[in-house]
């Protein structure tokens, strides 16, 4: 994370988490995270195409995430939140004494 604002600031910043927060609204309990959608839905008018294209090319680069950027539409995944999700939800199974079934 630290490479990220060195290089794009709080902007750069705040764009890996808008896109964690727009794959995590489209979860719907599945057991992918591939999200594609048009590049003016992944991102805010604050921020121009160029510059988010920019940013989720180097996040890419570091291994944050995945992204495939075609003519209108862009395709974003990242596993690693399906591992936060499972380790959430042991955690609220664990507080609420709800445990999973054993298999």
């Amino acid at each position: 994370m630290q490479l990220l604002i060195s290089e794009y600031g709080y902007e750069g910043y705040g764009v890996y988490w808008a896109i964690l927060e727009t794959l995590s609204e489209n979860l719907n309990g599945g057991q992918t995270t591939k999200l594609t959608l048009p590049l003016k839905s992944w991102k805010n008018s604050a921020i121009s195409d160029k510059k988010w294209m920019k940013i989720a090319r180097f996040l890419s680069e570091k291994n944050k995430i995945s992204v495939e950027i075609s003519e209108k539409l862009v395709t974003v995944t990242c596993d690693k939140l399906l591992k936060f999700r499972d380790e959430y939800n042991r955690k609220i199974d664990k507080k609420s004494g709800q445990y999973p079934d054993n298999v």
